[in-house]
């Protein structure tokens, strides 16, 4: 099929998991890059294979007899469970950019996922309404959908499929195309970047509004209200850690403020406020549930800031206890090495925990994509954290400072390297 109706791309939809049913996927390429295999009269020789973090690419040629080469493109997106959606529309559209860049125009594209219908009508709907919101002011996702099952049974298989394609249609008319090459990074001077960046923080702003309508309930009940620095700055009941191990203070329960996050890799931080005197033992009980092995702390001690305490023992061998909770210094390692004059000079009293702590949780997750990619994407990350945390990066300057701790730490990577 693929030889005969000349296709150039494959978009392969599957579950990266293979948690919600068996596989039914056969492979039907070779294993290595420069092998081939043989399907009958066809040859398939595996050229090129690149995997990105949402995405894998293969390069194939196709062979048939004494015919011409003909060459492939197989896109394999593996973010689609039986039944089920991407978590992550932006992720989808950034890849469906990608391939849109490639195809030819009047060559079929080939879909395919476990049953044929349900990833691949939602996909396929998805392809073909990006490029109708360009040109008309009004889509019908019912017509374009009803069309598609008068050619094949049962395409957009479930109701989530197809509300899918709606917050998915929303995304890309919204969000603005903020991804950039490292070298245009590297070059970009500093008011060509607070523009981009003033351009991009209005664009969050407006687009993630819903999300601060995620309940608050533990943090809003009147036995947390003094747990917390800011009472508009609670943690969302759905991202919250709860803690499990018993506190010892009058009042103690599971809350602490703090939030779950996860960067493009999935990879887990937890972002809370600096501890308060009153939860110095919750801070540990968080540190010790969650098997945390690292703390970054990125604000200064005010001695003169009664609300900032010191929640660590100072001191070889010193003992800190706090509660039920015993904390012992084994170790003391000093360096004066820093991480550049753009953090140095924003390492302020930022005790919120949404600030500078989403700004770092950011940069690392930016940093992957750069690893991965090649690219930079600030908007991308911070859109997906603020579906866990409303209130990551409240201001322009701290999306900003993303950006240029980005460009520092690829221009300078050894200076960086300490903390990122």
């Amino acid at each position: 099929m693929v030889w005969q109706e000349d296709v150039e791309i494959i978009v392969m939809l599957v579950d990266k998991d293979g948690t919600e049913q068996p596989s039914k996927d056969t492979q039907y390429w070779p294993d290595r890059v420069k092998t081939s295999e043989e399907y009958c009269d066809i040859t398939v020789l595996l050229m090129e294979s690149t995997s990105f973090r949402t995405h894998t690419v293969r390069k194939m040629n196709v062979l048939k007899g004494n015919e011409r080469v003909h060459t492939v493109r197989q896109y394999e997106i593996p973010c689609w469970k039986y039944g089920g959606v991407p978590s992550e529309p932006a992720d989808l559209i950034c890849v469906i950019k990608q391939i849109k860049n490639h195809q030819n125009g009047g060559k079929h594209l080939l879909v395919h996922c476990s049953n044929g219908v349900g990833a691949t009508g939602a996909f396929i709907g998805l392809y073909d309404l990006m490029d109708v919101i360009k040109t008309k002011k009004e889509v019908c996702v019912f017509h374009v959908i009803e069309g598609m099952r008068t050619d094949r049974v049962n395409m957009v298989l479930t109701k989530l499929q197809y509300l899918f394609i709606f917050d998915a249609l929303l995304e890309a008319m919204l969000s603005p195309d903020s991804q950039m090459s490292c070298d245009q990074l590297k070059k970009l001077d500093l008011s060509a970047m607070k523009a981009k960046c003033k351009k991009e923080f209005q664009h969050l702003q407006e687009t993630t509004k819903h999300q601060e309508d995620l309940a608050t309930l533990a943090g809003n009940s009147s036995e947390n209200n003094h747990r917390n620095r800011f009472p508009d700055l609670l943690p969302a009941d759905k991202f919250r850690p709860v803690l499990k191990s018993p506190g010892n203070l009058f009042g103690s329960n599971d809350y602490i403020n703090a939030t779950f996050a996860k960067d493009i890799s999935q990879r887990g931080f937890i972002m809370t406020q600096t501890p308060l005197s009153s939860t110095v033992e919750d801070v540990w009980r968080l540190v010790f549930d969650y098997n945390c092995t690292s703390i970054l702390m990125l604000n200064t001690v005010d001695d003169s800031d009664e609300s900032v305490t010191v929640y660590w023992p100072i001191g070889h061998n010193a003992a800190f206890s706090h509660g039920l909770m015993t904390v012992i210094c084994k170790k003391i390692d000093e360096s004066d090495v820093f991480t550049g004059d753009s953090l140095k000079s924003n390492i302020k009293e930022l005790s919120n925990g949404v600030g500078l702590s989403a700004v770092y949780v950011t940069v690392i997750s930016e940093l992957e994509r750069i690893e991965k990619e090649g690219a930079v994407d600030v908007f991308r990350t911070l859109h997906r954290l603020r579906k866990q945390c409303p209130h990551a990066v409240q201001t322009q300057d701290e999306y900003l400072l993303c950006y240029e701790l980005l460009r520092d730490h690829l221009n300078n990577p050894e200076e960086y390297a300490v903390v990122f």
